[in-house]
């Protein structure tokens, strides 16, 4: 299969929950999704505007390329009994059902697709009516992470950001989840262009100004996954209580609890680090809620080509919750570009500040938002970014926005 092939992706994604193979749910519209989920399980979700397909970061891209056998995707045939190397099959009946009830028509092929520091298996189905992309994780915890996403896309599309649409969630008969959403096909290498990166600033800036009346707490209806972390998302009133209490205090803990002997200064300065977080945030106790992609990265944005030869910003792969604009923020200036992380660049940050102007104070911020995703990567990945963990800490404690002091 050629490289350029494997990069058309899909974003059709299929959440499963728990192990009912009969248990498939439909979506409703967005607006009353948005608002009938702000205190209450997602599993009622939107119906879909348009397709999307996964875009794959440059550096994923250039990785891929580094194999001999080129292997972004493979196809293979639909086996409903075959097993898998993660156990079961992609032909369970349960996703074969969901399909149905989208009017699919016969499936004819699927294709297999690798993301760069994914959890999951990810597939393009390609049917005799329209093609999907379906989303499985065979993990127990993997329906609170589905179902978080599927409310979060919906959440964001409602704010007007153009997002892929859940269009149905169910069980997997061996235990796991699995999410399908609409296709569409996004150039992978689009917003590597400078005015995109700046349209998708300026999206991004949009879709944190649309408040609407009912949305004054922070936190989300239903719980979230960041990576492999649970958050809560209970609402509080106040945001940097949400975030001390809901974000920063259980990815720090957590880090010294798991590497004792490799966080002595974390330990030393823990009361500080908060102590100067509550003084932080209290400077934007007025803002109110914002909602949040709450992993924005260009790996999880994209470009699509309009019908009127325009390209539109897509994104996806989110883990939404109201909060603070400038949280969308924290990979400004990131310090890190792996499979796991990447940063946001000039040209996004000038799009966004066109929209909404740096307030005072968003580099001390900055420096605190970033601790948390740095403590967030390690509780995924291991201690290797301990060290930088410590560094930010000390920017904390000096009251900088970065490694550099400025």
């Amino acid at each position: 299969m050629s490289r350029t092939t494997t990069l058309s992706l899909l974003c059709c994604t299929v959440i499963a929950v728990g192990c009912i193979p009969g248990t498939q749910q439909a979506f409703v519209s967005p607006l009353t999704s948005h608002c009938n989920t702000i205190g209450s399980a997602a599993s009622k979700l939107g119906k879909a505007q348009v397709p999307l397909c996964r875009r794959q970061s440059c550096s994923g891209v250039a990785a891929l390329r580094a194999h001999d056998d080129g292997g972004y995707s493979k196809e293979e045939g639909f086996n409903t009994a075959g097993p898998r190397k993660a156990g079961g099959s992609t032909g369970d009946l349960a996703i074969l059902g969901a399909l149905r009830t989208l009017r699919s028509g016969d499936l004819q092929q699927t294709r297999e697709v690798w993301f760069p520091g994914t959890t999951n298996e990810a597939f393009k189905f390609m049917c005799q009516n329209a093609n999907f992309f379906v989303k499985i994780n065979r993990q127990l915890k993997a329906a609170d992470m589905f179902e978080g996403e599927a409310a979060s896309l919906n959440a964001m599309r409602f704010a007007g950001m153009r997002c892929p649409a859940p269009l149905r969630f169910g069980d997997l008969p061996d235990g796991g989840s699995y999410l399908i959403t609409e296709f569409v096909d996004l150039d992978p290498f689009s917003l590597t262009q400078p005015l995109l990166q700046e349209s998708l600033g300026q999206e991004i800036a949009k879709m944190h100004m649309h408040q609407p009346e009912r949305h004054q707490f922070f936190g989300f209806g239903v719980p979230t996954l960041l990576g492999n972390q649970r958050a809560d998302n209970g609402f509080l009133s106040d945001w940097s209580t949400f975030f001390v209490e809901r974000r920063l205090v259980p990815v720090l803990d957590q880090a010294l609890k798991r590497y004792p002997y490799k966080t002595h200064l974390l330990s030393k300065y823990r009361a500080e680090i908060i102590k100067l977080t509550f003084q932080a945030l209290e400077e934007v106790k007025e803002m109110r809620p914002s909602i949040l992609h709450g992993d924005l990265q260009f790996s999880n944005a994209g470009v699509v080509e309009s019908p009127y030869g325009r390209y539109d910003i897509v994104v996806f792969d989110p883990c939404s919750f109201y909060g603070h604009s400038e949280f969308d923020l924290a990979f400004e200036g990131w310090p890190l570009n792996d499979l796991h992380s990447e940063g946001l660049s000039d040209d996004f940050l000038k799009g966004y500040h066109s929209v909404m102007p740096r307030r005072k104070g968003h580099d001390r911020r900055k420096s605190i938002y970033q601790l948390f995703h740095v403590l967030r990567l390690i509780a995924k990945t291991g201690p290797e970014h301990l060290p930088l963990a410590a560094e930010m800490a000390k920017c904390v404690i000096r009251g900088t926005g970065s490694l550099t002091g400025k």
